[in-house]
C-alpha cells in the first residue's frame, strides 16, 4: 500500500510477533522508521505508523480503506462490524 500511493498507511496486529514482522518488512523493503516509547504507537515512519493493539481500541481517525487480514477462527462478523466504523471501505482477506 506504500508503493501504491496512499497517504498514510496504518499497521495493526494484537500479536507482538505480527508487528516485529512487519516491522522487519518495512525495513528489509526499504522504509525507515522510528520507534515509540508510547504504548499505543510502536514505530512510525514518514507515511505509516504502526500499532499493537486490538481494533475495537485504536485510536485513530477515519481512514479510508481497511484492509482486514483475521487469523480463520476469529468472529469476523464482529471485527468487520468495528472497521466499518473506522473506514469507509472494508477488504477482507
Amino acid at each position: 500500500l506504500l508503493l501504491y500511493g496512499f497517504k498514510e498507511v496504518i499497521f495493526n496486529d494484537i500479536w507482538k510477533k505480527a508487528i516485529e514482522s512487519t516491522l522487519l518488512n518495512l525495513e528489509i523493503n526499504g522504509f525507515k522508521y522510528k520507534l515509540c516509547k508510547n504504548s499505543e504507537i510502536i514505530a512510525i515512519g514518514d507515511k505509516f505508523k504502526v500499532f499493537n493493539s486490538a481494533i475495537e481500541n485504536l485510536n485513530i481517525k477515519k481512514v479510508d480503506l481497511f484492509v482486514l487480514d483475521a487469523y480463520p477462527q476469529a468472529d469476523l462478523e464482529n471485527l468487520k462490524k468495528t472497521a466499518k466504523k473506522i473506514a469507509k471501505d472494508i477488504l477482507v482477506i
